[in-house]
């Protein structure tokens, strides 16, 4: 096996620290190598390791897909499983899951000596903790589900029959086999469903402060919406600790960003961004947004906004380029769209660096993260031409604003004109939906 750290952590495609020093764990039990990997029910390959509700944490830890990516990663091989950060970095994204485990986590790279001949590993830790205790939330954003969202249950029933529960959550016994791993957490990521409205985040933060632990890195992705719990105020718990960053999950404004993320009252962002600033200011803030065909064209003038109203550092800021369902992805606009697109965001990089240079005029400084961010969705929109894909786009949506009783051309009218371009269009529009 190849084991020189240098190259495997700073210059290999492949090398990921992942199967090291974490485990991904979703509400339904369903444990993956990291929250990258998508599993696809639809073939042979599944991503997964394995259920909890079945398995130990150890079992999980050196299940064959487990031992497949050691092996593969400290041979610099590619794994099916890593597709999606691989995908990324080669349309130029720079801050994959997978570089920045590498960059977190190489003073861990000793934990690779001790993998055996299979791939096995025999001592499980998690220092980078992303675990999803359940899938409670208050939103149906667009690009989610009910495997992530209860609040998405009856949508789904309706939509796709599902027939399963409204909450999913993971096993009481998990608590108990995964307290003694709490301790040793450097990095702890929180998501949805909502953390914010999860009892055992706070447990979680009740626990490392009685520790007095309170230096490790804590990491969010929240739609913002809740900043109390009961009595518990989320910025009293955020001021305990000193390397927080918090990434709000906020995609567009207004009214758009009522449509994405379905039941988001605007105002209420806005309020609990003020109360931040107040009540917790040094704790990090950045937009953690994710990019595809709705928003594509207007999240520069969102991200305006809020620079302008003092709400949001001009380079605080991290993309996702949405790519699952494909339906949804900026790459099934067509040409003539794609350079409205591409034009759009050229201009708001001149904006962002003028604005940022305006903010900090004493950093001596260059905003070379958001200049590569951009390079690389400009990149990846034109990566591929999904256009074929634009019938399905509007048959997904019409069946979605007939269940929320929505119209999506009303909110996103620049999308309207895509009517023009779907082969079958006519046919989906007479189904009497």
């Amino acid at each position: 096996m190849t084991k020189n750290k240098d190259y495997l952590v700073n210059e290999s495609k492949h090398f990921c620290m992942a199967p090291w020093v974490t485990m991904h764990l979703w509400p339904s039990g369903e444990a993956m190598p990291c929250c990258v990997v998508v599993p696809d029910e639809d073939t042979p390959f599944s991503g997964k390791l394995g259920n909890i509700q079945d398995n130990s944490i150890s079992d999980l830890w050196n299940s064959s897909l487990m031992k497949e990516l050691r092996t593969n990663m400290l041979a610099d091989k590619p794994s099916q499983t890593c597709e999606r950060c691989i995908k990324q970095e080669a349309a130029g994204n720079q801050y994959t899951l997978r570089r920045e485990l590498n960059k977190d986590f190489s003073d861990y790279f000793y934990r690779t000596q001790d993998t055996n001949q299979d791939g096995s590993h025999d001592d499980p830790k998690i220092y980078y903790w992303d675990v999803r205790f359940n899938n409670l939330c208050n939103l149906r954003c667009l690009s989610c589900s009910v495997k992530f969202s209860s609040s998405w249950y009856n949508d789904s029933v309706k939509r796709h029959e599902y027939d399963g529960p409204a909450l999913l959550q993971l096993p009481k016994s998990f608590w108990e086999e995964a307290l003694p791993l709490i301790g040793e957490v450097q990095h702890a990521y929180f998501a949805g469903g909502e953390p914010l409205m999860t009892e055992e985040h706070y447990r979680m933060l009740d626990t490392w402060i009685e520790a007095g632990n309170t230096d490790l890195k804590i990491s969010y992705t929240t739609n913002f919406t809740k900043t109390r719990l009961g009595n518990r105020y989320i910025f009293d718990y955020w001021n305990k600790f000193s390397n927080v960053h918090v990434g709000a999950s906020l995609d567009d404004n207004w009214e758009r960003a009522e449509y994405l993320r379905k039941d988001t009252v605007w105002t209420d962002i806005v309020q609990n961004r003020k109360d931040m600033i107040k009540d917790s200011p040094d704790t990090r803030f950045f937009l953690s947004s994710t990019i595809g065909i709705f928003n594509v064209l207007h999240w520069p003038d969102f991200h305006k906004e809020w620079i302008e109203e003092e709400l949001v550092d001009p380079i605080d800021f991290n993309l996702t380029l949405l790519t699952h369902p494909e339906y949804l992805s900026m790459t099934v606009m067509p040409t003539e769209f794609k350079k409205r697109v591409e034009k759009r965001w050229l201009e708001h990089r001149d904006y962002i660096e003028k604005a940022f240079y305006h903010a900090h005029p004493d950093w001596d400084y260059r905003p070379d993260h958001m200049q590569s961010m951009i390079d690389g969705l400009l990149k990846y929109l034109w990566s591929e031409d999904n256009s074929q894909l634009i019938d399905r786009f509007h048959d997904e949506q019409r069946w979605m604003d007939k269940i929320r009783n929505n119209n999506c051309y009303d909110v996103y009218t620049e999308l309207e004109e895509l009517k023009t371009y779907g082969d079958h269009y006519e046919k989906v529009a007479n189904r009497g939906w």
